[in-house]
């Protein structure tokens, strides 16, 4: 019994990190219209007072597929009208990575994405119609999916 309470003490820290917001997402676009990409570069933070421990399959920049990402594009109105092309998933094969990792109180984890990357005509769209990045991430540990964070982000087309 006794070691039960000391698991389940040791385990607390970083059951109640995954829980609460102790993470934190920031996101800051490079957009290079001559090579018609967009690279958003993503920063992850823990915030959290005690070592969190994850999986390395929710690292960002471990696992590239780790930050979930959508865009959509919305055309010019009025009277520079023109149609946009729909941006369409790249099949991307990212096969899970194994193991945890620990993450300390104030690291930070990096992850740069380039959108034509992930996604087909954006060189067609970037810079000519207002593109719409939406993203979500959750940290996942062995004991559960952790609280989620989400935003978009607007790459405006150019007047």
């Amino acid at each position: 019994m006794r070691n039960l309470l000391l698991m389940l003490l040791l385990l607390a820290p970083c059951q109640a990190a995954l829980a609460g917001s102790d993470f934190g997402m920031t996101v800051s676009p490079d957009v290079d219209l001559k090579q018609g990409d967009a690279v958003l570069n993503f920063e992850l933070k823990y915030n959290g007072s005690a070592p969190a421990v994850i999986t390395r399959s929710s690292v960002p920049g471990v696992q590239d597929t780790a930050i979930w990402i959508a865009v959509e594009s919305f055309p010019e109105y009025g009277d520079n009208y023109h149609p946009c092309p729909r941006p369409a998933d790249k099949l991307v094969i990212d096969d899970g990575v194994l193991g945890t990792m620990t993450i300390q109180p104030g690291q930070s984890i990096k992850q740069a994405v380039s959108l034509s990357g992930r996604f087909t005509k954006i060189r067609e769209v970037l810079g000519k119609c207002d593109l719409v990045v939406f993203w979500s991430y959750a940290p996942e540990s062995e004991n559960g999916v952790g609280e989620r964070l989400a935003g978009s982000i607007v790459l405006p087309a150019l007047k």
